[in-house]
Order: C-alpha cells, then sequence, then structure tokens
C-alpha cells in the first residue's frame, strides 16, 4: 500500500514536470543577408533554456556562430562515416510542413524583432514579393500565442535594382515540451497509417488479377 502511494506520487510528480517544461529560445543579432559572402553575421547567438516552473532553468546551450559551424562539420563526418561503413537504418519520415504548421500553432512569443529588406532587378516584381511578405508576416504571427507590445516588424522594399534579401531578427520564444512531444506522436503515427494504407491498396491491385 505505501509503494502504491510513492508511485502514484511520483507519477503526479512527473506528469506535472512534464506540463510545466519548456524550452525557450532566445535569438540575438541574427542577420541573414544574401549579398554578403558568408550570408550570416557572426556576432549572433542562439541561447537554448530548458525551464520548469517558468523561472527555473535546468539546462542551458548557447550557440554561435564558431559553435554551429563545429557542429555542421561534425554532422558532416558522420555522414561520411555511415556512408563508407553503408549503415541501413530505418527513417520515420514526418511531414515537415505540417510539423512546422503545428508548432507555429503553439508557439509563444515573448519579444520579437524584425526587419526585412528585399529587392530585385525589376520594380514591379518587387512590389509584389513586398506585398506577399507584407501578408504573409501578420499571418503567421496571428497564428502564434503573442504579445502585440513586444512585437516590431518591418518590411521594407528597397528598389536598388538588386537581386537581394536582408532579414535581421531578435526575439524569445517558447514552446512547451509536451506539445513537442504530441505533435511528432501524432504526425508520426498519422504518417504510419498513410503508409499502411498505401500497402494495403497496393496488395488489393495486385489481387485483382489473380
Amino acid at each position: 500500500m505505501v509503494f502504491l502511494f510513492y508511485f502514484l506520487i511520483s507519477l503526479l510528480l512527473i506528469y506535472v514536470v512534464m506540463i510545466s517544461l519548456k524550452i525557450n529560445i532566445e535569438i540575438i543579432n541574427l542577420v541573414f543577408n544574401s549579398q554578403t559572402k558568408k550570408r550570416i553575421n557572426n556576432d549572433y547567438n542562439i541561447v537554448l533554456r530548458l525551464k520548469i516552473f517558468k523561472v527555473i532553468t535546468i539546462a542551458k546551450i548557447t550557440l554561435s556562430n564558431k559553435k554551429v559551424k563545429k557542429i555542421n562539420k561534425n554532422l558532416h563526418m558522420q555522414e561520411k562515416i555511415e556512408e563508407n561503413i553503408k549503415l541501413k537504418k530505418e527513417i520515420v519520415v514526418i511531414d515537415t510542413i505540417n510539423l512546422l504548421n503545428e508548432i507555429i500553432k503553439r508557439i509563444k512569443i515573448i519579444m520579437l524583432k524584425m526587419k526585412i529588406d528585399l529587392d530585385t532587378e525589376n520594380a514591379f516584381l518587387t512590389s509584389i514579393i513586398f506585398a506577399m511578405f507584407s501578408s504573409l508576416v501578420p499571418i503567421i504571427l496571428s497564428r502564434c500565442n503573442i504579445n502585440n507590445k513586444n512585437i516590431k516588424y518591418i518590411v521594407k522594399p528597397m528598389y536598388l535594382n538588386q537581386n537581394f534579401i536582408k532579414f535581421e531578427i531578435s526575439g524569445i520564444f517558447e514552446l512547451k515540451m509536451i506539445h513537442i512531444i504530441h505533435i511528432i506522436y501524432v504526425l508520426n503515427k498519422k504518417g504510419g497509417k498513410d503508409k499502411n494504407e498505401q500497402s494495403s491498396n497496393r496488395r488489393s491491385y495486385d489481387y485483382s488479377y489473380e
């Protein structure tokens, strides 16, 4: 009886922690410029924090330009090793568009400062792209949980007859871990059903010739 009591208490604590567990992402001065050779600036930082009960940080990772390059290099080397060994792995395919859509709906934007400068060699085309971006940004933001007082963004056409885009962003975003787990589980399960349905259709199609 005592064991059952402690077991239930443990389950309750795990549930409370999972419900309160959040990923906090802070982007500091990230700039993408298609006109520069490196594209992305060197002095940006991305800080990932794992929090419980909103204020308690249990893990923190800071990603700088050097760290991201090192990670990419290690991943590239790992891919080469796997190709040489010819490892065969079952890859779970998740619909990326649906995944991003579900994450966007559940993400909380605490602060956002964003600026987009764009241009093409054709003034009319620049106007069309500007109109598209001007419409798309508020649509995406409207799907998020946001505080409008801390949201500032501008989309600006340059009309310099050059093909380029410059994107500057700083912001703080938050997402509950349980939402991520649920989204991946649902989409993965849906992908498995679609695969089984396709296999079933192929079998019935083959049998029709017997």
